[in-house]
């Protein structure tokens, strides 16, 4: 993984780079599948992460199936999954599908952004989530992260 002053993180095994908002850092870097980054407060307690992922589609699967699937994982792996909406969207200059979510995990209620890209035989996920109370104030970065997105070949 690789920072640059300007603020941007690139994964070069998961080739994608993303800018890193103003306050916030990377949490972990997420091997050969990409980058979390997340925002802290006080104390260094996480408020909201945005992780950023690429992995492998088997070949015909396509943005719509590729989106039911994750969908699919999102209901099986999320307690109270509540989908808020659902547009088309664009997501390292490929195609994209952006959903937002409501969820549980154990008692804390989440929001979530999650953006779905396939371009060839790699998908690129970016899954955003805070406390549903602080949504609306990290939501702008959350964005400002899915449009800096930029896709390279893999390492």
């Amino acid at each position: 993984m690789v920072i640059s002053s300007a603020g941007v993180v690139r994964s070069r095994l998961a080739g994608v780079e993303v800018g890193c908002p103003e306050g916030w850092g990377v949490a972990a870097d997420v091997g050969i599948v990409g980058v979390e980054l997340v925002r802290r407060g006080e104390e260094g307690v996480a408020l909201a992460s945005v992780r950023v992922t690429s992995e492998a589609v088997p070949a015909g699967l396509g943005l719509e199936g590729y989106a039911e699937r994750q969908v699919g994982l999102l209901q099986e792996h999320a307690e109270a999954l509540r989908v808020l909406d659902r547009e088309s969207a664009v997501l390292g200059g490929a195609p994209a599908v952006r959903l937002l979510v409501a969820f549980r995990v154990g008692l804390a209620h989440l929001t979530g952004d999650q953006w779905w890209a396939v371009e060839g035989d790699r998908a690129v996920v970016v899954a955003a989530a805070c406390a549903s109370p602080h949504f609306p104030e990290h939501q702008p970065d959350f964005e400002a992260v899915a449009r800096s997105v930029r896709l390279h070949p893999p390492c």
